[in-house]
């Protein structure tokens, strides 16, 4: 796994970049009950003892495979950001269809910030994806040309590897499932249910090589008890953007994650440090008006960048993935 937070990092980087831009740094609400909602809060419904629940890395495992499988995916997103203090909420589109190499992807993403509008978009048409991002005033777009990376892991493998090992280099609800897999072990908390649907909850604390890799230098905390392999760093050690914990509400019935939580513990009295059960989340993401295998409109995945300029950002992926040299001037 390259060394990089497995998120959505573009959304992230520009609500931080536009909390930091406009100098907000209004006290956070005390009465936002869904921020502060204790992680391990009772559930609805009764704490199913872990020999009658499936195996976390089995399912964290059919998840993946399920969303990546789909003939189709269409949702509707909320996205609440909480980070250095102000809430920010924006709304979105996730729409991806087809599989394996011909696989297509459309991701929108919108934060309203006082009078301004953040937004991110990603489409995949099976041969080029467009990364088209305005931010504040500046707007920029990059494309990457998939198949240069395709051929770029075939050569360096010596055999075609699978779509899915290199889509999780590109965009896309199973690259990001997928990464957050590879960083995070997770655990079955609870079952419940969200809006009616009955889901797992799961919690994913830091796999100690990813946390050494992506931050060399902060502390973590103990292994997860649960099942040694999960970690939690020290609090308040990581960048206040970064995440510690992640949370997902995934369908029993149909295996979809309806919401993905990025949280960070937060320790209850300075007086006793130990007790950072409780955490705050940075980032809430819930997908709704969820259509599966339905068929969508191929012209939602056709991008036209009329008369912007974009930059060729396939070099700069090949580098970050070790399938290239990074060039010098």
């Amino acid at each position: 796994m390259t060394k990089s937070l497995p998120s959505l990092a573009s959304l992230l980087a520009a609500a931080l970049a536009v909390n930091t831009a406009l100098g907000q740094n209004s006290q956070r609400e005390a009465g936002d009950a869904e921020f502060r909602k204790d992680l391990d809060a009772p559930s609805t419904e009764r704490r199913v003892p872990s020999s009658e629940l499936p195996s976390a890395a089995r399912l964290m495992a059919d998840i993946i495979a399920t969303t990546r499988a789909r003939d189709s995916i269409s949702a509707r997103l909320r996205h609440k950001i909480n980070i250095l203090g102000q809430p920010l909420v924006g709304t979105g589109l996730y729409q991806q269809q087809g599989r394996g190499e011909e696989q297509k992807i459309r991701l929108e993403l919108k934060v309203q910030v006082a009078d301004q509008t953040t937004s991110m978009q990603q489409i995949c048409d099976g041969t080029f994806l467009w990364q088209h991002q305005d931010l504040l005033d500046k707007s920029t777009l990059s494309r990457i040309d998939v198949r240069r990376v395709r051929e770029a892991v075939f050569d360096r493998r010596g055999r075609r590897s699978r779509f899915e090992q290199i889509q999780l280099a590109l965009c896309g609800l199973p690259k990001l499932l997928e990464s957050l897999d590879a960083a995070f072990a997770f655990r079955i908390v609870q079952q419940d249910r969200l809006d009616g649907v009955p889901v797992y909850v799961l919690r994913g604390d830091w796999r100690p090589e990813q946390l050494a890799a992506v931050y060399p230098d902060h502390k973590a905390g103990k292994a997860n008890q649960a099942d040694g392999q999960g970690v939690g760093p020290a609090p308040g050690r990581l960048p206040p953007h970064a995440p510690e914990v992640i949370v997902l509400l995934v369908g029993r019935d149909d295996l979809f994650p309806y919401r993905i939580e990025y949280r960070r513990r937060v320790v209850a009295d300075e007086n006793t440090p130990q007790r950072t059960q409780a955490a705050t989340p940075l980032v809430i993401m819930e997908w709704f008006e969820v259509a599966l295998d339905t068929p969508i409109d191929q012209r939602q995945f056709i991008y036209r960048p009329g008369d912007l300029d974009f930059t060729d950002g396939t070099d700069k992926l090949l580098v970050h993935m070790g399938l290239a040299e990074e060039k010098t001037q």
